[in-house]
């Protein structure tokens, strides 16, 4: 039987899955762009699959790293790379209901309602790149206001 590409992602996930448990991915304890890239795909993949065990680990890692009260344990709001695996938060609330995830993402939303601009509104990377665009990556803030506001019920990917 030829391979589809979901098996591969399958097999990179469940090998991922086998070295990491989810609080330990790293950076451990820190929400951050690396597992936010990493369990996004993964989010995705459990949409197509719809194997339970994987969005069992994307909740396991976010549970890890918010609170019981949904206050999100270690960030820096200056970094959109802390900021990424916000993305998580939609699907989870939307699926669980559980207020913790909305009252993380009030706060990535509040985070970002003060993140400074440059004139045309775009996001620099870090608020330590300061107007530079150039950088390897820029935001809007009305994407990410246009997906937060579809809660509870929002498509993300």
């Amino acid at each position: 039987m030829e391979k589809r590409p979901l098996d591969y992602a399958k097999a990179s996930m469940d090998t991922m899955m086998r070295k990491w448990e989810a609080p330990k991915l790293p950076p451990e304890g820190r929400f951050h762009y690396h597992q936010g890239v990493f369990l996004s795909g993964m989010y995705k993949s459990y949409e197509l699959c719809k194997e339970e065990k994987y969005f069992d680990y994307i909740k396991s890692w976010v549970d890890a790293v918010i609170t019981e009260d949904g206050v999100i344990k270690q960030a820096d709001m200056g970094q959109f790379d802390d900021m990424q695996p916000g993305i998580l938060l939609y699907p989870l609330y939307h699926c669980t209901g559980d207020a913790r995830y909305k009252k993380a993402l009030d706060s990535l939303m509040a985070a970002i309602d003060c993140y400074p601009t440059t004139r045309g509104r775009l996001f620099p990377q870090g608020r330590s790149a300061g107007r530079n665009v150039a950088g390897r990556s820029v935001h809007g803030r009305s994407a990410a206001r246009a997906v937060w506001r579809r809660i509870p019920s929002p498509r993300i990917f």
